[in-house]
């Protein structure tokens, strides 16, 4: 993620790896990862009275509230300071790959996903996608926050699931000043078969699945991505 441009460490050289990550800051790893580039009228605009234009994550929290990759809450506030979830987070992540849950299997998956839920598809495909490791009982903990490491393998193991996904370049450091060109991958509408290779190739890159990581719920504070 970091050769890709999509993910940054912080001045002193460190990744800091157990601090939390905000939901404003998830967002613009998914955007990245995704080829979503803000656009110029992303920075000149604002749906939620907490989002300040001139915040660094005002053009990602547009582009994705544009989207349709997040939303805020009934009082109109986006809260991007708030850690972001396990299901926030595969629902922004499949959300910004344009896989909606028209698409998506409803079928049970872990034993504390409600029934009728609306997590219940993206939970689903997390677990067909192996996105975390398994817990005892069945839980996804679904609620619990991520660290950065945890959202890195999450975004990881999505494009090692679907690397045909993955865009083939890395996107621009500046907003662009044209709408992106539509996907050419339409939105699957049958779950995906998991690749059968041992390792598959992203990018330039080949790359192996790794075991798995995923750490205890995280109370450090947020800070924002350098």
């Amino acid at each position: 993620l970091r050769s890709r441009g999509i993910i940054n460490g912080y001045e002193d050289g460190t990744f800091k790896p157990d601090r939390a990550v905000s939901r404003a800051e998830f967002l613009k790893i998914v955007l990245l990862s995704s080829g979503n580039p803000v656009l110029t009228g992303d920075l000149d605009r604002s749906g939620f009275s907490d989002v300040s234009l001139s915040a660094w994550y005002a053009g990602f929290v547009n582009r994705a509230s544009a989207l349709g990759v997040a939303s805020g809450y009934p009082d109109g506030l986006f809260r991007p300071d708030r850690t972001v979830s396990r299901i926030e987070a595969i629902k922004m992540m499949l959300r910004s790959n344009r896989i909606t849950e028209a698409s998506l299997s409803s079928e049970a998956s872990f034993s504390d996903i409600e029934a009728g839920s609306w997590a219940v598809p993206y939970a689903r495909f997390a677990q067909v996608a192996h996105l975390f490791d398994a817990i005892p009982g069945n839980l996804l903990r679904p609620n619990e926050a991520m660290s950065r490491a945890q959202v890195a393998e999450m975004v990881y193991r999505f494009y090692q699931y679907r690397p045909d996904l993955l865009p083939a370049t890395t996107l621009p450091t500046t907003p662009a000043t044209t709408s992106p060109t539509p996907s050419a991958t339409a939105i699957p509408t049958t779950m995906p078969t998991a690749p059968t290779s041992e390792s598959l190739r992203i990018s330039s890159l080949t790359v192996t699945p790794e075991a798995p990581n995923v750490s205890a719920p995280i109370t450090v504070p947020v800070s924002a991505f350098s």
